[in-house]
C-alpha cells in the first residue's frame, strides 16, 4: 500500500508540474495516454504475420490483444479520474472523457488476474 501511495504522489507531482511548452502535464494528458493508438498498431502488426503462424496461435494472441486493449482503456480512464481527485482540475478538453465514474472503476474485481488470489 505504501508503494502505491508514493507512486500516486509521484504521478500527481508530474501532472501538476509544467512541461517544456509551459502547460501543466495534466493539460497534456491526451498526449500521454494514447493506449488505443498503440493497440491499433499492435493489432495491425499482428495481422501482418497471420500467414506465418498457425491459425490457433494467431487467434489466441489476437484475442489476448483485444483483452489488453480493453484493459488499457479502462485503466487509462480509472487513472485519469483517480488523479483528478488530487489535482482538482477539470479533465482537459482534448482528452476523451472516461466512460464510467471513479466509483465504478474502484468497484471492479479481477479474481483471475495474474498474481491475485489462487492464480499464482
Amino acid at each position: 500500500m505504501m508503494r502505491f501511495y508514493f507512486f500516486s504522489v509521484a504521478v500527481l507531482m508530474c501532472f501538476c508540474t509544467h512541461a517544456e511548452d509551459g502547460n501543466r502535464l495534466w493539460l497534456r494528458y491526451d498526449r500521454i495516454s494514447n493506449a488505443n493508438v498503440l493497440h491499433q498498431y499492435m493489432q495491425q502488426q499482428w495481422n501482418n504475420v497471420q500467414n506465418f503462424i498457425d491459425e490457433e496461435r494467431f487467434q489466441q494472441v489476437k484475442m489476448l490483444l483485444s483483452i489488453q486493449e480493453k484493459d488499457a482503456m479502462w485503466w487509462k480512464d480509472a487513472c485519469l479520474l483517480y488523479f483528478q481527485t488530487f489535482s482538482k482540475m477539470p479533465i482537459p478538453s482534448t482528452t476523451e472523457k472516461p466512460k464510467q465514474s471513479l466509483e465504478y472503476y474502484q468497484s471492479l474485481k479481477h479474481p483471475f488476474a495474474p498474481g491475485i488470489g489462487g492464480n499464482n
